[in-house]
């Protein structure tokens, strides 16, 4: 489907239940809805999935450029009042994280970093502690080895339902903390 909001059309595409809490999906640079399939299969049953086209990428128009950060954000916010979503979970990544970082300071929403760069020199440091200061988590992708992860596609599940939990999202592919088997309880 296409909504023409902001001087562009955007394509966006809905799935899940109607009348479920909304999740909306943002895609990476010079990537397409398609990159959330896995995603919006492992979510359409208990949300209402909004994945979308940004400008210049799928099937989205592409409007002569520069695209700002600030753009990009305000064409979410119309794409939910052209859709009449008053309330919405976030998900992106690279620039479409970019974008919901933009969103979540501008709207003050829960912001979530998940920095994959490493080393982290003085002024990721700097800038992970100014985000925090704002009052965004900062949640580096460290594998949990207790989940017994068999597979890289184990480690990106478990990382993404860290990051989901922290907005309240239950996931099925998380592995929970079950203590040490056989081990007495830890005295308070």
């Amino acid at each position: 489907m296409k909504a023409k909001v902001n001087d562009t059309e955007l394509y966006y595409e809905l799935h899940g239940k109607e009348g479920a809490p909304w999740l909306i999906f943002s895609h990476s640079l010079a990537c397409t809805v398609r990159m959330w399939d896995p995603q919006i299969a492992a979510f359409k049953d208990r949300y209402r999935i909004l994945a979308y086209d940004m400008r210049g990428h799928g099937q989205s128009a592409a409007p002569t450029g520069p695209y700002t950060l600030e753009m990009l954000a305000d064409d979410v916010l119309a794409l939910m009042k052209e859709l009449r979503i008053p309330r919405a979970r976030y998900v992106g990544l690279s620039i479409g994280g970019m974008i919901g970082q933009h969103l979540a300071l501008k709207e003050r929403r829960r912001l979530v970093l998940v920095p994959r760069e490493t080393p982290l020199n003085l002024a990721h440091l700097r800038n992970m502690v100014a985000v925090t200061e704002m009052g965004g988590i900062i949640m580096p992708p460290m594998p949990a080895f207790y989940a017994m992860p068999k597979t890289l596609d184990d480690l990106v599940a478990h990382t993404v339902g860290r990051i989901l939990d922290l907005f309240g999202v239950r996931s099925t592919k998380v592995k929970r903390w079950q203590g040490l088997k056989g081990s007495p309880a830890v005295p308070d």
